[in-house]
């Protein structure tokens, strides 16, 4: 995410992320939908401390004016009680596009399924993606012709999120290491070399 990306195919998302350098929180009134905008509606609190995805579209990118590295974004997620979903909920670092109206994807995602696995056979997912949105399947994390999908990791060790559950997060997001907590539980940590983005 040339920032914190907030990938959500459908989702409800509290996030209330703060600049560790800083220790404010972020105002999402600044942060604007890419992708593919005819598939998503974010709407955002008056505050601007949370935000709630409820068009059940396409894979969309909900993100930051700023790009980071070496920080770290704490905050909430949840699907609402009565949702009968199961996609993938999640967010994107090193975000560097797509930008309209270009289609070129470049960032890594994070992702978890409801307590069913995907196609990789995993609950929560962590990987690099690149290429052309049209020869990317981010449904089932596979691609055609000159796109990628680089999983760095694929487990079932924490589970999937569950309908009605609020989960805290604390993303680390550094130039050598991401690490990702979700409800206490480190889900992700991948050493690499990352970029700053949103």
């Amino acid at each position: 995410m040339k920032n914190l990306i907030i990938y959500i195919i459908a989702l409800v998302l509290v996030p209330r992320v703060n600049y560790a350098q800083c220790g404010q929180i972020m105002d999402l009134n600044n942060w604007t939908n890419e992708g593919d905008t005819t598939q998503a509606k974010w709407t955002v609190n008056s505050g601007g401390t949370s935000v709630t995805q409820s068009l059940n579209g396409s894979p969309t990118f909900f993100i930051s004016n700023q790009d980071f590295i070496n920080v770290q974004f704490s905050g909430q997620f949840q699907m609402p009680g009565n949702s009968t979903d199961n996609d993938a909920i999640g967010f994107v670092l090193g975000y560097q596009g797509p930008f309209a109206p270009s289609t070129n994807n470049d960032y890594y995602l994070f992702a978890t399924i409801k307590n069913a696995p995907n196609s990789f056979g995993c609950d929560n997912f962590f990987g690099y993606v690149t290429g052309p949105t049209s020869n990317l399947n981010l449904w089932t994390y596979t691609t055609t012709g000159t796109a990628n999908i680089n999983a760095l990791l694929c487990d079932a060790v924490y589970p999937g999120w569950s309908v009605g559950t609020t989960y805290n997060f604390t993303c680390n997001y550094t130039s050598t290491n991401v690490t990702i907590i979700i409800n206490g539980d480190t889900v992700v940590n991948q050493d690499g070399c990352f970029p700053l983005g949103r």
